[in-house]
């Protein structure tokens, strides 16, 4: 009875550490719409989990939240291989 309740024990532990972690929502993001060259603000994070901002399907720009829970990123023009008209 004790190595069955150790053997669950263990696959439990398996399979809860394949489980993918989710995805980070921020609390706020400022401003929410506007133009190319703006700096836009995420607030709200962890500090100390990574980060990956998409734009055009591809990694704009990536890294770990600081101390402050924030980070920034400028608007590009287009990113990646595709570009919109």
């Amino acid at each position: 009875m004790r190595i069955k309740v150790l053997a669950i024990t263990a696959l439990l532990a398996i399979v809860f550490s394949l489980i993918p972690a989710g995805v980070a929502m921020a609390a706020s993001m400022s401003p929410a719409m506007g133009i190319v060259g703006l700096e836009v603000t995420i607030t709200g994070l962890t500090e100390g989990n990574s980060y990956k901002i998409k734009w055009d399907a591809e990694i704009y720009k990536q890294g770990v939240v600081g101390s402050g829970g924030s980070i920034f990123f400028i608007v590009p023009d287009a990113y990646g291989e595709s570009t919109q008209s």
